[in-house]
């Protein structure tokens, strides 16, 4: 039920960062996906504010992995103190196997994600768009949160 309600609020922020409904937001969602940038300005400052606020969100990423090992120490204390040896040696390393498989799951799906943001947008994007030190120049999405145009 908790998971429910952080999904929620999560929502909300992400409608709230688009300026407008669901429908606007998964709009956005869509053209960021793509590369594509916004032919209004309203929706091209949406889609700033929208990026923005992911980017927020993904740089609490270290907190949150700190806390969560924190809860999994006192966790283990937690059985250790109400627990009698044998079933300590039972449910330690069963716990431990579990959050391993939690951590490797999400971090593969969070990759998997990351990967697909920064590769390149296809045909959009000519060979030769470098810049003159010979970095490649910003995709569609990073040249609308940078508030360049396109």
């Amino acid at each position: 039920m908790g998971a429910v309600a952080v999904l929620l609020v999560l929502r909300a922020r992400e409608k709230r960062a688009a300026r407008g409904s669901a429908d606007r937001l998964v709009i956005l969602d869509r053209q960021l996906r793509r590369g594509e940038i916004p032919s209004s300005p309203a929706y091209r400052e949406a889609m700033r504010d929208l990026v923005e606020q992911r980017l927020h969100r993904t740089r609490r990423r270290k907190p949150a992995l700190v806390m969560l090992c924190l809860m999994y120490a006192l966790l283990v204390t937690v059985l250790l103190l109400l627990d009698s040896g044998r079933e300590a040696l039972v449910h330690l390393p069963a716990t431990a196997a579990a959050l391993a498989v939690v951590v490797a799951v999400a971090g593969s799906a969070w990759l998997r994600r990351e990967v697909a943001a920064n590769a390149p947008a296809g045909d959009e994007t000519p060979a030769g768009d470098e810049t003159p030190a010979g970095d490649k120049a910003p995709s569609a999405p990073e040249r609308v949160a940078l508030g360049q145009e396109a």
